[in-house]
C-alpha cells in the first residue's frame, strides 16, 4: 500500500490507501481529503492510514499525535488527524487550520478548510480561504473580491486585512494595500506576516535597505518566519559576507519542511549571486521538485490544446470582423512575451517617460478573454461585447491614471489574448519582448512561481511551453494589422538602449524623452520578479546566462537551433567550464 500523490479517476482506488474507490473516499463532497499530495512523511505513516481506515480509531489518534509530538510541522499528520476526527464525527477545525497554514499554497487544504468553515457559519474565513486559493490559481481579481466578503464580515482580523492587503498589492492597488496592512499592524503590533508585507511594499518601491531592515525585524520576532528570512536575499546581491545568511537558510530548511520550497529557491539566488553555480543549479532543481510533489502534475497535451484553441478561434477574418470601429482616446501600450523575457525592463523604460503611466501587470484581459470565449467568440450581427470591454478597460484608468492617454499594461501572458486585445482597443501598440530562448527558459526555472504556471518546475515542460508560444506568436504576427506590433530582442535592447529604447518611444507614437533612459532612477512600485534588477543601470550581465549553467540546461538545448545538433558534444560543456 502506498499513497499516490496527483489525480484520481474516480472510479480508480482512492490514493489515500483506504481501499475504496476514490468516489466514496476523498472524492465525496463533503469528504475531507488526505489524496493528492506527496508530502514529507515519517516513516510509519502508512500504519496509521491502515489503523484510520480499519476503524481503530484509539490506537490512530495514539500514534498520530506522538508523531506529531516530534514532527510538529508535518502537513500530512495535520490532514490524516483531520481526517480521523473528521470520520469519527467530530470538530476537525483546529488541525485542518492547522494544515491550512502550513500549506499556504495548496488549493485541497484551504478547500477542506472552507468546507468545513462554512457548515459551521464562519463565513469569513471561508471566504478567506477560497481568496488564498484563486490568489495561488492566479485568479488575483476573484481573489480579492472573496477577501474583500471575509474583511467585511470580520473587519478586525489581521490575518484577512494581511492576505487582502497581498492580493491588492499583486493587482497595483497600493493605497489600499498599504491602508490594510496599517489596519493589521494597529490590530495585532507583532503579526509577523503583515511585516512581512511591509517589507514586500517596500521592495516594490525600491526601498531596498528600508525593506531588508522590516525583513530582518520580522525575523527577530519570530526565528521560525522562513518567508522573512528568505526576502532579504530579493533586497540586493548576496555576497560570500552573507554566509551566515546560508547557514540560516538550510537550518530553517531542516527543521520546515513546509517552507523549504521558498527557503531552496532562496539559496539558489544566493549561491547565484556568489558564483557557485553548480550549488545554485542543484538548490533550484531541489526546489523544483519538491513543487511538483505538491501540485497536480502538468499536462502537456491540455496545454497544447489551449494553445491551438486560441490559434483556430482568433484567425484573421474574426479578428476584421470583430474589430471596434470606434476606438477608445486613451493609448495602450502592451508588453508582452515569455515570462522573464524583459518585459519588466521595457515597462520601465516607457513608464519613466512623464507622459506614461505604467500600471504593471494587470489580470484584465485573462479573464476577458474566457468571456469572449465562453460566448461562443462568434462575430457576425452580434459580436462578442468588445465594444464593452473596450470600455470597461478604459474605465479601469480612470481610477489607475487618471487623465494620462499613454498607459502600458505589462502583463506577459497577454500574448494568449492578442487577438481579442486588438480587435477590441485596434490602436493600441503591442512591444514583444523577445530573449534567448534557454535564458528565457532558465530564468523561469529559477522562479518560485504559483500553481498556474504549471509548466514551470521542470525543464523538459518549460521547454514545451517555449514551443508553444513561439507557434503563438508567429501566428499573431499573420493575423495582426502590421503596424501593430513591435518586436524587441532583449539582448539588443541591452546592447543598444537609446537606440532601442528611441524605437519602443516612437512606436508607441511619443516624442522622445531623456528620462527613458534613466529609469532605474523612477520611484514608480514594481511588482514582478525583476523588481531588483528593473532599479539597476542597464547592462549585459543577464545575456547568455545560461553558459554558467550549461552543464544542467540538457532539455533546453534544442531551443536553439545553433546549438541543438550539440548538444551531447563536448563544446557545450567547455562553455561551461570557460
Amino acid at each position: 500500500m502506498q499513497l499516490k500523490p496527483g489525480r484520481t479517476g474516480r472510479n480508480e482506488a482512492c490514493g489515500c490507501g483506504s481501499g475504496k474507490k476514490y468516489k466514496k473516499c476523498c472524492g465525496r463532497p463533503d469528504a475531507i481529503s488526505v489524496a493528492p499530495l506527496a508530502e514529507p512523511a515519517p516513516p510509519n505513516v502508512l500504519a496509521m492510514v491502515r489503523l484510520l481506515w480499519s476503524a481503530r480509531y484509539a490506537e490512530f489518534e495514539t500514534q498520530i499525535r506522538a508523531a506529531l509530538a516530534i514532527h510538529p510541522d508535518l502537513p500530512v499528520l495535520w490532514r490524516l488527524l483531520a481526517r480521523g476526527v473528521y470520520e469519527q464525527h467530530r470538530d476537525p477545525l483546529e488541525a485542518l487550520q492547522t494544515a491550512a497554514r502550513l500549506l499556504l499554497e495548496n488549493p485541497e487544504a484551504h478547500t477542506n478548510l472552507g468546507a468545513v468553515l462554512r457548515t459551521r457559519g464562519r463565513l469569513a474565513r471561508a471566504h478567506e480561504s477560497v481568496g488564498s486559493v484563486l490568489r495561488e490559481l492566479g485568479g488575483l481579481e476573484e481573489a480579492e473580491a472573496s477577501l474583500e466578503r471575509a474583511r467585511a464580515l470580520e473587519p478586525d482580523c489581521a490575518e484577512i486585512r494581511t492576505r487582502l492587503a497581498s492580493v491588492q498589492r499583486l493587482l497595483g492597488r497600493v493605497a489600499q494595500s498599504e491602508a490594510n496592512i496599517q489596519c493589521a499592524l494597529e490590530l495585532d503590533p507583532g503579526y509577523v506576516p503583515a511585516a512581512i508585507e511591509q517589507a514586500e511594499l517596500a521592495t516594490d518601491r525600491g526601498e531596498f535597505e528600508i525593506a531588508e531592515s522590516l525583513y530582518r525585524e520580522a525575523f527577530a520576532r519570530d526565528s521560525s518566519s522562513a518567508a522573512a528570512w528568505a526576502g532579504i536575499v530579493d533586497t540586493r546581491r548576496m555576497t560570500v559576507a552573507d554566509a551566515v545568511w546560508l547557514t540560516q537558510a538550510e537550518q530553517l530548511a531542516a527543521r520546515r519542511p513546509h517552507d523549504e520550497v521558498r527557503l531552496r529557491f532562496a539559496m539558489g539566488k544566493y549561491l547565484d549571486d556568489i558564483g557557485e553555480y553548480d550549488r545554485a543549479f542543484a538548490s533550484y532543481r531541489q526546489a523544483n521538485e519538491l513543487v511538483k510533489t505538491n501540485r497536480v502534475p502538468h499536462d502537456r497535451r491540455r496545454l497544447s490544446e489551449r494553445f491551438e484553441s486560441v490559434r483556430q478561434r482568433y484567425d484573421a477574418a474574426w479578428i476584421d470582423c470583430a474589430r471596434v470601429r470606434a476606438p477608445i482616446e486613451r493609448r495602450p501600450i502592451f508588453v508582452v512575451g515569455m515570462l522573464r523575457s524583459g518585459t519588466s525592463l521595457a515597462e520601465q523604460i516607457l513608464a519613466s517617460h512623464p507622459a506614461v503611466f505604467g500600471a504593471g501587470e494587470l489580470s484584465f484581459w485573462e479573464s476577458r478573454s474566457r468571456r469572449v470565449a465562453a460566448a461562443g467568440g462568434e462575430c457576425g450581427p452580434a459580436p462578442a461585447p468588445l465594444e464593452s470591454l473596450a470600455a470597461e478597460y478604459d474605465a479601469l484608468f480612470t481610477t489607475l491614471a487618471a487623465d494620462q492617454r499613454y498607459v502600458v499594461d505589462k502583463m506577459p501572458l497577454n500574448f494568449m489574448h492578442l487577438g481579442v486585445i486588438h480587435a477590441a482597443l485596434p490602436t493600441a501598440r503591442i512591444i514583444h519582448m523577445r530573449r534567448h530562448p534557454i535564458d528565457t527558459c532558465l530564468s523561469v526555472y529559477f522562479q518560485n512561481l504559483s500553481a498556474e504556471h504549471s509548466y514551470a518546475n521542470d525543464l523538459n515542460d518549460i521547454a514545451h511551453y517555449h514551443d508553444e508560444y513561439r507557434r503563438l506568436m508567429s501566428h499573431w504576427r499573420t493575423v495582426l494589422s502590421p503596424d501593430a506590433m513591435l518586436e524587441v530582442p532583449y539582448e539588443a535592447l541591452v546592447a543598444q538602449p537609446e537606440l532601442w529604447s528611441r524605437r519602443m518611444v516612437e512606436f508607441a507614437g511619443l516624442p522622445w524623452d531623456e528620462a527613458c533612459l534613466d529609469f532605474h532612477l523612477s520611484r514608480r512600485t514594481v511588482y514582478t520578479c525583476s523588481r531588483w534588477q528593473v532599479r539597476q543601470r542597464i547592462n549585459t550581465a543577464s545575456v547568455e546566462r545560461w553558459r554558467r549553467y550549461a552543464a544542467h540546461v540538457g532539455p533546453l538545448l534544442r531551443l536553439d537551433p545553433a546549438l541543438s545538433e550539440t548538444a551531447s558534444g563536448n563544446r557545450v560543456h567547455g562553455l561551461h567550464r570557460a
